[in-house]
């Protein structure tokens, strides 16, 4: 008989349990399909021994049944090779710290980091690592929130790190590639540079002892610094003191640490504080100081010579180094002495003055040195040498040689000789203090003998007419003196006209003229004295004495006295006033 399949209907409820079912006899080729439905399947069915079903595809979200190895895979996948320490949900929770709240407590972590697109930090970055800027001129910019100042570091193009003032816009310092470090430059080219167009300073404070500056450099053992007194001085090795200035009152020393003066040179024996200069352009070095014990010398190295030398006891020595007077002056020959003026030689009139003063330094004499006359060039020059002294606070010209040769000697401040006589005495005369025979006053050889020579009296052409000495005396008698007069002339011309005269007498109280004579003449001549006194005078304290010649070609004149007193002591006759005159 065929098999019937039972259906649904036929069975009660619960009739068919899994106890009368023997097992592999409900196969499933002996159910129909569809014949078992969920409606038909209790909810807690349970499947014993190793039911299969259909694995189904990963990532299958239905209702069907996940066989074991549906399992596997999707949690396979849900691991994704993870580490065995991380494969599990406990690992991964215990990694999380256990955190339920771990998104929420990660997302406030992340807000509180800075961002890699940069942001503003409000606390503070502590690392042990570097930190790297990488970019064209990176700058590490730092702002004072209260101040507003901002400055940075950088790292320039041009190989160095700088440090920039982003308030003023400038670079304050660099450490360049070389390791040198500039203040004021971005360029420096030593250790250290300090740069500055207005006030540059290193100041280094010692708190200790109050010192500002110290400056040492050990291979030398140098220092640059200031003491408790702030004075600044510079040590060389073991701690000499060879510069030194004092704060106090500004004074240097060099060799001495007590410095007295604007400048002193410190030692203890000579050439110890020798000052040098030497001159590249000229080859002529010299040097200044105490060479010698006493001796202060300039002295001149190229050749080893001592131009000048001062001595402790104030005499001063040039071309000698043993001065024995004040000023002591050496030479082997040549000029030893220039008294020079500035002003431009072709100014007639300029004239260089020697003054003698007393110790108040009150003048009482000069000696000048003038120009005379036409003075345009080195080769026209002429001058004159005076001799003034001192009257009633008054200088007065006493004495002159002018540019010809010719002396006058007067008391009278506008008498300027003439060139007629190479000694013209006016106002004041000559007082001669004769010997028995003759005096020593002669200027030539006239005919073996010596003669006062006067000169040529004509300009040009003949000349007559009278010539005259004469000692007038205005002011009284002589006195006791006493003694011979014998005045002798001799007058020549070109025209071999000459006449040779005597004047004789004596003195005691006045001139007493006893005769003229004619020696020897050549044509007629006529020869007169007498007495002669000026306004205030006694009628025989003077005495003239002429000769009317004739018409003589350019005349010259000679004259002496060959006697005038006698040797013993104050008997000489006065000669007060000479005067030689043409009339």
């Amino acid at each position: 008989m065929a098999n019937t399949k039972i259906t649904s209907r036929v069975l009660a409820d619960n009739a068919v349990l899994t106890a009368n079912i023997t097992d592999a006899n409900v196969t499933t080729a002996k159910v129909a399909d569809n014949a078992v439905t969920g409606d038909k399947v209790s909810d807690d069915v349970a499947l014993a021994g190793n039911p299969t079903t259909t694995t189904q595809s990963a990532g299958n979200n239905t209702t069907r049944i996940a066989t074991t190895a549906f399992v596997s895979t999707a949690v396979a996948n849900l691991a994704d090779s993870a580490p065995d320490a991380l494969n599990t949900l406990n690992e991964l929770a215990a990694a999380m710290g256990d955190d339920a709240n771990f998104s929420t407590t990660i997302t406030n972590s992340i807000a509180a980091k800075l961002p890699l697109a940069g942001g503003t930090m409000t606390g503070d970055l502590n690392t042990s690592a570097l930190i790297h800027l990488s970019s064209a001129d990176p700058i590490l910019k730092f702002t004072d929130t209260a101040g507003g100042d901002a400055f940075g570091l950088f790292a320039s193009a041009s190989n160095y790190l700088g440090f920039y003032n982003f308030t003023d816009s400038r670079v304050d310092a660099v450490i360049d590639g070389a390791g040198n470090f500039g203040i004021g430059t971005d360029s420096p080219d030593s250790p250290l540079e300090i740069s500055s167009s207005d006030d540059t300073r290193m100041k280094i404070t010692d708190t200790g002892d109050s010192s500002e500056l110290m400056l040492r450099s050990d291979g030398a053992n140098t220092q640059i610094y200031t003491n408790t007194a702030h004075d600044l001085g510079i040590y060389t090795s073991g701690n000499v003191g060879q510069l030194h200035l004092k704060q106090s009152d500004g004074k240097v020393g060099i060799g001495t640490t007590s410095p007295s003066t604007k400048l002193h040179l410190g030692g203890t024996a000579p050439l110890d504080s020798i000052i040098r200069q030497d001159s590249t352009s000229s080859g002529t070095n010299w040097e200044i100081g105490e060479r010698a014990a006493g001796k202060w010398q300039i002295f001149e190295d190229d050749n080893d010579s001592i131009v000048a030398t001062f001595m402790s006891t104030g005499n001063v020595g040039i071309g000698t180094t043993s001065p024995s007077e004040t000023l002591h002056v050496k030479r082997a020959d040549g000029t030893a002495l220039i008294v020079e003026s500035s002003n431009d030689q072709n100014n007639t009139g300029d004239r260089i003055n020697i003054e003698f003063r007393t110790d108040a330094a009150q003048g009482i004499a000069k000696i000048i040195g003038g120009k005379e006359g036409n003075y345009q060039g080195s080769s026209t020059r002429s001058g004159y040498l005076a001799f003034q002294t001192i009257n009633a606070n008054s200088y007065a010209e006493r004495m002159r040689i002018n540019s010809s040769g010719f002396t006058s000697v007067s008391n009278d401040p506008n008498y300027i000789a003439s060139d007629q006589a190479g000694l013209q005495v006016e106002r004041g005369g000559l007082l001669i203090h004769g010997t028995s025979l003759s005096t020593n006053f002669h200027t030539a050889n006239h005919h073996g003998n010596y003669w006062t020579f006067i000169g040529s009296a004509g300009a040009s052409g003949s000349y007559a007419g009278n010539f005259r000495i004469s000692v007038p005396n205005p002011e009284g008698t002589v006195g006791t003196a006493w003694g011979g007069l014998q005045l002798e002339i001799y007058i020549s011309g070109y025209n071999a006209k000459f006449c040779h005269a005597i004047l004789s007498g004596y003195t005691n109280g006045g001139v007493t003229l006893s005769e003229s004579t004619i020696i020897r003449s050549s044509g007629s001549h006529s020869i007169s004295y007498g007495n002669y006194h000026t306004a205030g005078g006694s009628s025989n304290q003077g005495f003239y004495f002429d000769v009317d010649i004739p018409a003589y070609v350019h005349p010259a004149v000679f004259f002496r006295i060959t006697r005038a007193g006698d040797a013993s002591a104050g008997k000489e006759t006065s000669m007060k006033n000479l005067k030689i005159e043409w009339s």
